[in-house]
């Protein structure tokens, strides 16, 4: 199988953060002093559609609900759990719909211009069992954002990075030229794609069924 890397994003930097003086009582008093966030950039190893179905573990439709910890060693990643709504290609030494699922970065280190997970938020993930983690049934990400789909509440997933030719057949490409218009700035470059969630559905089973 040949590998495909992307470097996602064009630069590292370290947001500094700014302080602002305001005039109280005539006097000048300095508001405090934001956190300083640093952005780290890294190549991804990246799947295509079938590939990334079968290299995962498992592959479920989830709703984030907390943020468990966050972690600096050996890299900086965060812990969610989240409860599973769907499962589309189970585990099955999976007998719980509680999963716990590392995301890279954390708050003081930025992935990639990715931002974290927020409770509430529902996902299409690729994932790969994790080790020598506390917390049972720990997964990763496989290909981190480029194996995240968020749901819009639309009946629509979007990927989040990496234009897969394989999903072509069920992308809606109005949607995701208007999307990729509205939101430039914030996605720094990195080729989106809005899929209908149904025949995503679809064309994961019919893929495992092969």
């Amino acid at each position: 199988m040949k590998r495909k890397y992307v470097l996602i994003g064009v630069r590292c930097v370290v947001a500094l953060s700014i302080i602002l003086s305001v005039a109280v009582n005539k006097k000048e008093k300095a508001e405090p002093e934001q956190p300083v966030q640093k952005t780290m950039q890294s190549t991804l190893q990246v799947y295509d559609f079938e590939e990334a179905l079968d290299n995962s573990d498992l592959v479920v439709k989830i709703e984030v609900e907390n943020k468990a910890r966050e972690l600096s060693e050996p890299s900086p990643k965060t812990l969610f759990q989240a409860k599973i709504l769907e499962q589309l290609k189970p585990d099955p030494a999976l007998n719980t719909d509680q999963i716990h699922i590392l995301q890279q970065g954390n708050s003081e280190w930025r992935f990639n211009d990715n931002d974290l997970f927020s409770e509430k938020e529902r996902y299409v993930l690729f994932l790969k069992k994790a080790v020598g983690i506390d917390e049972p049934n720990t997964y990763w990400i496989l290909g981190e954002e480029t194996g995240m789909y968020k749901d819009s509440g639309t009946g629509q997933l979007l990927k989040l990075s990496y234009y897969d030719k394989q999903l072509e057949d069920i992308e809606d490409k109005e949607l995701t030229a208007d999307f990729l218009k509205d939101n430039e700035k914030k996605m720094n470059s990195k080729d989106v794609q809005v899929v209908n969630e149904q025949q995503f559905k679809d064309k994961v089973q019919r893929t495992l069924g092969k």
